[in-house]
This record gives structure tokens, C-alpha cells and sequence, in this order.
């Protein structure tokens, strides 16, 4: 029987404790205002991690090649092979020889590890567990031990707690000169190294090695001592026929509404779930596909769609009937939801982040 419910009543320490005690095999599906995740779980033990902000075999390849590891044409081999055998794509790389099961492993650990970081700082949201059967591959799968997360789950949330509201993993920093008295640390020249004006948090963390809390507390305190600055890139605001909301005329309409109402009334009987909270879950889940999907065309094209349009099978429009806002800038790209207003600029978009996807 699935397991489902709202953050708010039950959070992620008590979910992680149940599964754990109770050996629980299958996947947790949480999903917050701002990142979508998906937590594998096999007897009680964490097998695999994904968000939204940090796709799993989706950005695995391009953080193996942004570390030096593979580079983009053993990428391409790769999931040509993918395609022709099936199989996992970490799983292939090392098939092939083009990277080692242990630089593969510590890889998945250290991603896993960062995704459970911002796992433990969703406190609003939608869960569900569901049980079923969660294949662990016995050659290059890790398998990581519950208990330690939920230990170190309060130590966590203390140390954002200091940073809260000041940075975010979607940020993007650029470097400046620095002013002559500026003292920079060895550890924050590394960080530092990797500021390019085009990699997130999120990127540096991965590509680096080092978690998200110490990079983002260097960044920082290199902004404050006039080294880095944030760039902020504003949302354009979207052409009038990308927001108006699609009107269902006449009778038809009417039907239209009476039979949505009626779902409605079935969902508000059977969950505490508010049929809101169901809505944001599905745009954020269309808005993880349309990543998944324009990720893809980049890899068989060399660069991303023009337009949705152009991504057969694509999901266009939001749960209020709105366009989901798409926008293409070489090597960026935005998509997004104007959330239940259907106006871009306020707290309920989704995600809330404005700056750009850059992944290259």
C-alpha cells in the first residue's frame, strides 16, 4: 500500500525512520516548491538519488566530462550504445572502459550524498512512497546506509539554517577583480576556479567534489570580500499568447467544468492531499520531462529546441491551462511554469529560480 501525505505533517526524518525500521523496498517521490526527488530505496537502504535540480543519468555524463573523466564523443558513444542494448548509462561507460567502477561509484556516492542534503531541507511539499521492486546493479551500484542520513539530518539543517535565503544551487557567479586587500583562502581558490560565469552551485559542488554547504558558504564569502558577484538574469516577460488561459466555449465548457469538479470531489474525499498541492506536483513533473526531453535533442542535435513545439510528445500547457514559458539562449535555456496566477514574477512559478539551466 503506497504511503502518501503532506511535509508538513509527517516530514522526512519520520518517513526515512519508517522505511528504514521496516526494511522497506521502493521508490519516495518528494515533491517541494522548487526541486522534484526521487529516492530509491532497497531493504530499509538508499540505492539511488535524483532531483530536478540535479538529474541522475541525465547530468552524469556531463559532470564526468566537466571533471576531466570522459569527454563528449565517449558521452555519445555511450548512449548510442544505451539505446542499442539497454542498460544503465553508468553502467555502459564502464562496460565500454571509459571510466573505472571505483570513479564511477565515488561519483554516484558523492551525488546521492548532495541530493539527501536538500532532501532534509524540504518542509513543505507532497510525499509518496510506493513499494516495488528496486533492481541494484551488483557490479557498479553503491548502496548507503539510511541510518547515517538521518543522523546526520540535524547537523544538516543547522548548517543551512546560517545561509538560508542567501544563495541558492541555481545560482550562477561571476568573477571580478578583486579588490588588492582581498584575502582569499586555498580552499576558496579552488571554489573560485571553477566560478565561469556560466556554472551553477550546483555544477561547481559536483565538478569540485566538495558539498554544496562549504562551496555555497565560499561563494559567499567571496562576494563579500568583492570577488564574485551573482548574475541575475531576469525572466523577459512572455509574449501575451503564451499566458492567455484556453477557454472551453459554450456547452462543451460546460461539461468540461462539471466533470473536473466531479474528479475533484473523488480526489478531496480520498486524500488530505488539496487538489493545489496535486497541481504543482504535476507541473513540476511536466517540467522534469520537458528537461529530460530538451536535454535529448541537444545530445542528437547540438543544440536546444527552438520551441516545445518542436518536442514531439511535449506537454505544452501547465495544470491552469496556461504555457509552460520556454526560452533558448545558446548554450542556456529556461522552462518554467507562471504557477496557479498565470503571471511570471511572483512566488508560486515554478520553479521560483529565474536564472537560466546552464549545463554546458
Amino acid at each position: 500500500m503506497a504511503l502518501e501525505g503532506s511535509l508538513k505533517e509527517f516530514n522526512v526524518a519520520d518517513i526515512l525512520q519508517l522505511i528504514f525500521f521496516q526494511k522497506k523496498t521502493g521508490v519516495l517521490m518528494l515533491n517541494g516548491r522548487q526541486d522534484r526527488v526521487r529516492v530509491l530505496f532497497s531493504d530499509g537502504s538508499i540505492v539511488g538519488a535524483e532531483s530536478k535540480k540535479r538529474g541522475f543519468d541525465r547530468k552524469l555524463g556531463m559532470v564526468l566530462m566537466k571533471k576531466g573523466l570522459i569527454n563528449k564523443e565517449q558521452i555519445e558513444s555511450t548512449i548510442a550504445k544505451q539505446r542499442a542494448e539497454g542498460g544503465k548509462f553508468g553502467a555502459v561507460l564502464v562496460k565500454e572502459g571509459h571510466i573505472t567502477k571505483e570513479q564511477l561509484q565515488e561519483v554516484i556516492t558523492f551525488q546521492i550524498t548532495e541530493v539527501m542534503v536538500q532532501v532534509f531541507s524540504m518542509k513543505e511539499g507532497f510525499y509518496e512512497f510506493k513499494p516495488q521492486s528496486v533492481p541494484v546493479d551488483k557490479d557498479v551500484g553503491v548502496v548507503l546506509n539510511t541510518e547515517h542520513f538521518l543522523m546526520e539530518g540535524v547537523r544538516l539543517l543547522d548548517e543551512w539554517s546560517q545561509i538560508e535565503g542567501q544563495i541558492d544551487l541555481d545560482d550562477i557567479y561571476l568573477r571580478v577583480d578583486p579588490a588588492p586587500n582581498a584575502a582569499i583562502s586555498a580552499a576558496e581558490k579552488k571554489i573560485l576556479s571553477l566560478v565561469n560565469g556560466q556554472y551553477t552551485i550546483a555544477d561547481i559542488t559536483d565538478i569540485s567534489g566538495v558539498d554544496s554547504f562549504t562551496v555555497s558558504s565560499a561563494i559567499l564569502d567571496l562576494d563579500k570580500k568583492g570577488v564574485v558577484k551573482r548574475l541575475v538574469v531576469e525572466a523577459e516577460k512572455p509574449k501575451e499568447d503564451l499566458v492567455v488561459k484556453r477557454e472551453i466555449p459554450g456547452l462543451r465548457g460546460i461539461l468540461y467544468l462539471l466533470i473536473i469538479l466531479a474528479i475533484a470531489v473523488s480526489v478531496y474525499s480520498a486524500t488530505t492531499i488539496n487538489s493545489e498541492d496535486r497541481r504543482i506536483f504535476r507541473a513540476s513533473e511536466d517540467i522534469d520531462s520537458l528537461q529530460f526531453m530538451i536535454e535529448t535533442e541537444y545530445y542528437k542535435s547540438g543544440s536546444y529546441p527552438a520551441t516545445l513545439e518542436a518536442l514531439k510528445s511535449a506537454n505544452d500547457v501547465d495544470p491552469w491551462d496556461n504555457y509552460y514559458m520556454y526560452e533558448s539562449r545558446g548554450n542556456t535555456y529556461l522552462v518554467m511554469s507562471a504557477g496557479p496566477d498565470g503571471l511570471l514574477g511572483n512566488d508560486d512559478d515554478i520553479p521560483r529560480i529565474y536564472s537560466y539551466f546552464t549545463q554546458r
